[in-house]
C-alpha cells in the first residue's frame, strides 16, 4: 500500500462520534502492527495533518483549516455558486435551504449553502457531509446528467437495485431520464423527513464538474403556485450558473434569476427559457452530458 494511501486510510478513521485516536487503536482498526503507522503519523503531524494531545492521542490537525479556506476562496463552484444560493433564498419568499453539491467518489457533497436567517429545520445535506448517490433530489439531479460509463460505475458500488428508488434500476434510469428531460429533480423526503427538495444540474465540461443546485423547503409550505415558483427559480439559477462557469464569469454578470412566468405550467416538463445572449453556453452545456470527465 502506497503511502498516500494509508495517509488515507487513517484520516477516514476520524469522525464525529470518535474525534481523537492512539495510534494503538488505529493499528487495530486497520489490522495492521502500530510499528508500520509511527513514521506516518510523525510525517501526518509534521504537516499539520494531525496533532497530538494528551493520554498519546491523535485528532485532525489544523491544515484542514488552512485548505477549506482556499477551497472557499478557490473552487469556482463555490465563489460563483455561493451568492447565488444567497439571492434564491432571498427571493424564494418562503423560509428554506439552498445547497450547491457535487459529485465526490461514489458519494454527492454538498459544499455551499444558504438559508432563511431563524429557520426551523436543516437539510441532511450538511456542507462537507457525504451522501449517498441515490438519495434525494440534489443526488439525482447529478447522476441524470452523468456519461453512461460513469453512471454504470457509481451504481455498481450503490448495493442492492431493490434498494434503489423506484425498487429497480430500469425504475431510477427511467426517473434519471425524465429528469435529463425537464432538468428538474423533486423528492419528498428522502434525505430529511417532512422536507421536499428541488434540484437543478450545474455542468461544466471546461471544470470537469458534475453538481446540482437544491432549495429544500418544508411540505406543509408548499402549494402549487410555490412549488411551481421555486421549481422555477432552481430551473433558472442553475442554468444562469453553468453558463457563468462555462464562461468564467462572475455571478454579478450571470443572468438575474426570473420567477414561474417564464416557464411552461407543467413542472415534469420543464425548461429554461432560451435568452439569446445565453443560447451558445447552454448548448455548449447540453452538449457535454455526453462526454465522459
Amino acid at each position: 500500500m502506497s503511502g498516500l494511501a494509508r495517509v488515507m486510510e487513517v484520516l477516514r478513521l476520524f469522525s464525529p462520534e470518535h474525534d481523537a485516536w492512539t495510534v494503538h487503536d488505529m493499528a487495530e482498526a486497520l489490522h495492521g502492527p502500530p510499528s508500520t503507522l509511527y513514521r506516518h503519523i510523525a510525517d501526518m503531524v509534521t504537516a499539520g495533518l494531525l496533532e497530538s494531545g494528551s493520554g498519546a492521542r491523535y485528532r485532525l490537525g489544523p491544515a484542514f483549516v488552512e485548505f477549506d479556506r482556499l477551497v472557499r476562496l478557490t473552487d469556482p463552484l463555490v465563489q460563483c455558486g455561493a451568492p447565488m444560493l444567497r439571492r434564491l433564498v432571498d427571493e424564494a419568499d418562503v423560509p428554506c435551504v439552498a445547497l450547491l453539491c457535487r459529485l465526490y467518489n461514489a458519494t454527492v457533497m454538498c459544499v455551499a449553502d444558504a438559508a432563511t436567517p431563524s429557520i426551523g429545520f436543516s437539510s441532511g445535506f450538511e456542507r462537507g457531509r457525504p451522501m449517498p448517490p441515490l438519495r434525494g433530489a440534489a443526488s439525482r439531479a447529478i447522476l441524470a446528467h452523468l456519461p453512461p460509463r460513469r453512471l454504470a460505475g457509481v451504481l455498481r458500488q450503490s448495493g442492492d437495485a431493490s434498494t434503489w428508488p423506484g425498487g429497480s434500476e430500469a425504475a431510477l434510469r427511467a426517473e434519471l431520464k425524465t429528469i435529463r428531460k425537464s432538468r428538474i429533480a423533486i423528492s419528498h423526503g428522502e434525505v430529511t423527513p417532512g422536507l421536499v427538495g428541488f434540484a437543478a444540474p450545474v455542468l461544466s465540461l471546461s471544470l470537469g464538474l458534475r453538481a446540482s443546485l437544491t432549495v429544500t423547503i418544508t411540505a406543509d409550505a408548499l402549494d402549487a403556485t410555490t412549488r411551481h415558483r421555486v421549481a422555477a427559480m432552481v430551473v433558472e439559477a442553475a442554468r444562469a450558473l453553468s453558463v457563468a462557469l462555462a464562461g468564467h464569469t462572475s455571478p454579478a454578470g450571470a443572468p438575474e434569476l426570473i420567477t414561474a412566468g417564464g416557464y411552461h405550467e407543467n413542472i415534469s416538463k420543464l425548461t429554461p427559457p432560451q435568452n439569446p445572449a445565453t443560447l451558445g453556453a447552454s448548448r455548449h452545456i447540453s452538449g457535454a452530458d455526453h462526454h465522459d470527465i
